[in-house]
């Protein structure tokens, strides 16, 4: 019992941490004033998902590759160029932003998204800067720094809410470093001090920062490319949706973290994992269809159109088994494989993405959907063919040698 409450620490702990996120989007869509509004809320919108695009991988790599050979300098390298790619995502937003909004925003909205902005980063650092944590089996110590984020950010949202005042979130980075550099500390003297860097490692880490930003794109392309098409209006109800359903996939992602160096020790079958993880999707699934009117209530507006709640729910059960899947591929050093199949699945988003655009947010969200199934559809044959090759290839070497023996 006690070792499975420490497995389900980072859950716990990364669900608070959603749950500072969503309180933040709460605070702009109810504090912030008529048009302001759309433009906070879309730029949340636009921030949250180009900080899943720009992650360099760092997290990832670490728990993919990691092993007590890691040191020092390579950790420190790795949280660098997380931190860089990071800001660069900032940088990406900001200009999509200004792109579809023309209303000048205040300083108070300035600062807020400034703060929010900021603290992205570094809590997208803070990923990687604890994945050692996971591969020491710590998971516990893994949970508990989220829950202190937690702590660390509700007293700022909070004020912010109840005084009506959305440039106190500002102050959020300042709540995400005080929790991220003790424990960049904590986890650094864990490492060896005199190892040597990997060649080639920023090459490496970009490789799992790609196919992740590609696995992701292809879910965050109707939010990137509506800001291109939508008025920010439509682009608020497209950015509350998103928001508010894509953080439950914070479940499967910790759970495929946890997995992921387990499955390079004993990789089992591909098959349970998704049946599981899928299952896990259905579930909450229908749990946010009937919380769809007290979510509305929170928010202050109905989902206009209703459907493009629906369609987003319902790519919550495909992408809770792709979780699962690409955990596999990951775990089994099929990195490269990952990327092919990401890359066509990206790409048919973004085109699929840029052709519905002008009919609205319904067709939008349906690229969504679509995407999921196609990427779940592309694994399952590359992972089925991949093991055939394998098993014939085990059965051709006996052949031959029974030959010779005759």
């Amino acid at each position: 019992m006690k070792q499975l409450f420490r497995l389900s620490l980072p859950t716990l702990g990364g669900g608070f941490a959603r749950i500072a996120q969503l309180l933040v989007l709460v605070v702009l869509s109810s504090v912030a004033p008529g048009e302001e509004r759309s433009v906070l809320v879309a730029g949340f919108g636009l921030l949250a998902s180009f900080s899943i695009l720009a992650d360099a991988g760092g997290s990832n790599y670490i728990l993919a590759t990691a092993d007590s050979r890691f040191g020092r300098k390579t950790f420190d390298r790795v949280i660098s160029l997380q931190l860089a790619s990071g800001l660069l995502g900032v940088f990406a937003a900001w200009c999509f932003l200004s792109y579809a909004s023309q209303t000048p925003l205040t300083v108070g909205a300035t600062m807020a998204l400034a703060g929010i902005a900021i603290s992205q980063v570094i809590d997208g650092s803070f990923r990687a800067i604890r994945a050692p944590l996971l591969v020491q089996r710590k998971d516990h110590v893994y949970g508990n720094a989220d829950l202190c984020l937690f702590a660390a950010k509700i007293p700022i949202v909070l004020s912010a809410l109840f005084l009506g005042q959305v440039s106190i979130l500002w102050l959020l980075p300042l709540a995400s470093l005080g929790v991220a550099v003790p424990v960049f500390l904590t986890v650094r003297k864990t490492l060896r001090r005199p190892a040597p860097i990997p060649s080639k490692l920023v090459r490496g880490v970009l490789e799992y920062g790609v196919t992740g930003g590609l696995s992701a794109f292809y879910s965050q392309s109707p939010m990137v490319v509506g800001s291109l098409y939508l008025a920010p209006a439509q682009l608020a109800v497209l950015a509350i949706v998103y928001r508010v359903i894509q953080p439950l996939e914070l479940v499967p992602g910790i759970m495929s973290q946890q997995l992921l160096p387990r499955i390079r020790i004993r990789p089992g079958s591909p098959w349970r994992y998704w049946a599981a993880f899928a299952s896990g999707g259905v579930v909450t699934c229908v749990i946010v269809v009937l919380l769809r009117a007290p979510i509305e209530a929170i928010f202050g507006a109905p989902f206009v159109p209703v459907a493009v709640f629906f369609i987003v729910a319902l790519s919550i059960i495909p992408k809770f088994g792709n979780y699962a899947l690409v955990a596999y591929l990951m775990g089994t050093g099929r990195i490269r494989i990952r990327l092919s199949v990401t890359i066509a699945v990206g790409a048919s988003a973004v085109i699929g993405s840029l052709a519905v655009g002008p009919m609205g947010t319904i067709a939008l969200a349906s690229v969504t959907l679509a995407s999921e199934i196609l990427l779940a559809t592309l694994i399952g044959v590359v992972i089925r063919k991949s093991r055939r090759s394998s098993a014939e290839s085990a059965i051709i070497p006996k052949v031959s040698r029974g030959t010779q023996i005759k």
